[in-house]
């Protein structure tokens, strides 16, 4: 009887421990995702804002030359 228990219970108690650290392991790899994902959007949005600026001036350097060939 104490063998079956012996036999069962090294196993279980070694697969809840690989299921632990696989569980703790995967939460730290969202996380990292995660924060990484938040650095490329910011990086995204701050292209973004300086590709808004850059049409606003080509804009208005078309106007100003334009102005000038008149």
């Amino acid at each position: 009887m104490i063998d079956i228990i012996t036999a069962v219970a090294g196993p279980l108690i070694s697969g809840l421990i690989a299921l632990y650290v696989s569980v703790t392991q995967n939460s730290k790899t969202v996380a990292l995702i995660e924060y990484r994902l938040g650095q490329l959007e910011e990086k995204v949005d701050s292209h973004n804002h300086l590709n808004d600026r850059l049409i606003k001036l080509e804009t208005k350097v078309e106007e100003l030359e334009r102005r000038l060939n008149e």
